[in-house]
């Protein structure tokens, strides 16, 4: 049998989704603490399949998938196009490229009934203020370094999400929120 070595953009992007999935301290599966905590936190919020449950400020649950962040946003929708629907996670976390705290993105589908990542965003384009689905596109409320304001669309690329197009850009924050919100 003949030995082909991987291929590169494999490797890293394996490398990338182990080392965002071991960030996020999985339980171990049946590991009844986990469970446990899952079951007794607060439901926030509810969708297709998906239950965002909180333990506290910094501690969320996507059914059994522990989220060691606080939440800002939770929206569901057919992400990928594939005709299931995802649950889209709003998380407040820092990343190894971007150590500053900051807004992300996580993307998840589900997997014989279990949540399961299908992206673990570091960053979409500018800084990421608010985002919903809308029309089978991610539309991002943004924020560049110089405090101008941005109004994205964007729609699955394969691994992650694409710019698809500008709703609003370089503009103040009062007309990228009334573009955001239309």
């Amino acid at each position: 049998m003949e030995h082909r070595p991987l291929k590169y953009a494999f490797v890293v992007g394996f490398l990338a989704v182990s080392s965002l999935m071991a960030q996020t301290r999985q339980p171990a599966p049946g590991h009844s603490r986990g469970k446990h905590l899952a079951k007794t936190a607060k439901v926030v919020a509810q969708g297709d399949g998906f239950t965002l449950r909180r333990t506290h400020d910094s501690l969320y649950w996507l059914n059994d998938w522990q989220l060691p962040y606080p939440v800002y946003q939770f929206q569901t929708g057919d992400v990928d196009g594939d005709g299931h629907v995802d649950a889209m996670v709003g998380v407040v976390k820092a990343t190894r490229f971007y150590p500053e705290k900051g807004r992300r993105l996580f993307i998840f589908k589900l997997v014989n009934g279990k949540p399961r990542p299908l992206w673990l965003g570091s960053k979409l384009g500018g800084r990421l203020e608010d985002f919903r689905f809308t029309d089978g596109r991610l539309r991002a409320l943004e924020r560049d370094k110089d405090g101008r304001y941005a109004v994205s669309d964007y729609t699955w690329g394969g691994f992650g999400m694409s710019h698809d197009r500008f709703l609003q850009k370089e503009t103040d924050r009062k007309t990228a929120i009334k573009s955001f919100s239309q």
